[in-house]
């Protein structure tokens, strides 16, 4: 009896680990990246469970991340190993039973592009005013250094506020400035039941004085930083409620905005400029709702199909705006400029951190393996279209087949007239083309990436 009591018992232990294993699966970070070779995806062992983190886009082995409890947690410069963060308004000793009960509960945090500093946001519902948003600069030479708060939410903290209790906000996402000096806020607007944005400043500001004055709302529903780090890049709905996107300044002047409609979309939202091309791509939908989203070109011009099955709930692109970070209800997505989907549910589990890593990925990082593509653009071409170029220098052959003799390249975007085709060699699909240098034959698609996009109106020609 003893006997088959101890086996009981060890097999409880055993199944006890078990779900003590599986419980752990959220120490798992995921790191994602986009190379010459395509996407790359791979996973970090964190010390606990975490809900949100932040590679330092300098030294992606440094990060910062918001633990279990949402407690901060980050990887001081020359350091190899994490520390609680214990600053203002943090103190050291500071803790909390869970994450419900902490009053200086961190939603997320963000790395300067620099690496050199961080901000984070607190959303707590405490009224002691520290929800909102936060920065830590390395210096400490002053009694207030090395961190601030430089907005304030309201509620909670509307009392703290001039002016406050007469017009009611939440910061709900942020991102830095290229210049490392400004962070763009995401913002509930309560008494409208609407979103908007605010620029605020990255300063030392020991009376606090930003944080104490309220944000300057853009009421614009998504915004970006542009390619020159110092304008905006708007869409989503506009201050009078239109479907719209375009690119405004720091101060809320308009440089520029086209109707959603113009794309024959009823649905547009995280727009981002290409830092090369200057050109704007965005998320939309012809129809609305809680459709899924594809990606688009300002010209209206389809990069992608419609991803996954739902509009999305996470949208997170990479610095360099090549490719998106998406969570559609359960799945998760990433999608590049260049036109393909790779769904990658398998490899992120139920890890909760999940974000891009610049560069060389961390010598501890274990790649992971990622599943080929599974949805491209469908490429519906007739004779006698117009398209254009979608990658950079389209190499045109003077018959189909890459062992042909070589015409030259066309660039990114050039445009190009269907002439004849199609010719199926070695399972790649060739088309004839006349472009202002030459008349040969390309490939669709290179892999799964689509070489040609529709144009805006692409109509035979006859």
């Amino acid at each position: 009896m003893k006997k088959c009591i101890a086996i009981i018992i060890l097999g409880l232990l055993i199944y006890g680990g078990m779900i003590q294993a599986q419980d752990a699966q959220p120490l798992r970070s995921i790191l994602l990246n986009i190379t010459e070779e395509g996407l790359q995806v791979a996973e970090r062992t964190l010390p606990n469970a975490t809900r949100f983190i932040d590679f330092n886009p300098i030294e992606p082995m440094r990060y910062a991340r918001v633990d279990d409890v949402g407690v901060l947690r980050f990887v001081p410069q020359g350091a190899t190993t994490e520390g609680v963060y214990t600053f203002s308004p943090y103190f050291d000793g500071f803790t909390t039973p869970s994450y419900e009960e902490n009053i200086l509960r961190v939603a997320e945090v963000a790395w300067s592009p620099d690496g050199q500093m961080f901000a984070f946001r607190i959303d707590s519902d405490d009224e002691r005013g520290n929800d909102g948003v936060w920065f830590w600069q390395p210096a400490i030479e002053i009694p207030t250094d090395p961190s601030y708060q430089i907005l304030r939410d309201c509620p909670p903290g509307c009392s703290l506020v001039d002016g406050g209790n007469t017009e009611r906000w939440q910061s709900t996402g942020m991102v830095w400035s290229n210049d490392n000096n400004a962070i763009l806020v995401s913002l509930d607007l309560l008494d409208e039941e609407r979103t908007g944005i605010a620029v605020v400043q990255a300063n030392r500001d020991p009376e606090s004085v930003q944080a104490r004055t309220g944000p300057s709302v853009l009421r614009y529903e998504y915004g970006a930083w542009a390619a020159d780090g110092v304008n905006i890049v708007v869409s989503g709905a506009d201050p009078n409620g239109q479907m719209i996107f375009g690119i405004i300044e720091r101060g809320g002047n308009v440089i520029y905005t086209e109707s959603a409609s113009g794309l024959a979309m009823n649905r547009i939202q995280n727009a981002v400029q290409d830092p090369i091309s200057g050109q704007i791509i965005m998320l939309a939908s012809d129809v609305g709702g809680d459709t899924p989203l594809q990606l688009i070109r300002a010209d209206g011009s389809p990069i992608t199909p419609p991803i996954g099955e739902s509009a999305p709930d996470i949208v997170r692109w990479n610095s360099d705006r090549s490719a998106v970070y998406i969570v559609a209800d359960t799945q998760h997505f990433v999608a590049t400029t260049d036109g393909t989907i790779t769904n990658i549910t398998g490899l992120i589990g139920d890890a909760l951190a999940v974000n891009w890593a610049e560069g060389q990925l961390p010598g501890d990082a274990s790649y992971l393996e990622v599943p080929e593509p599974e949805a491209t653009l469908d490429l519906d071409v007739e004779v006698g279209q117009i398209w254009l170029v979608a990658v950079d220098n389209l190499a045109v052959y003077e018959n189909a087949g890459g062992d042909q003799p070589f015409l030259g390249f066309v660039a990114k975007d050039e445009a190009l007239v269907i002439v004849n085709g199609p010719e199926e060699i070695d399972g790649v699909e060739w088309w004839r083309v006349q472009t202002l240098d030459y008349n040969g034959w390309v490939p669709l698609r290179m892999d799964t990436t689509p070489t040609l996009i529709p144009a805006p109106e692409n109509t035979a020609t006859g």
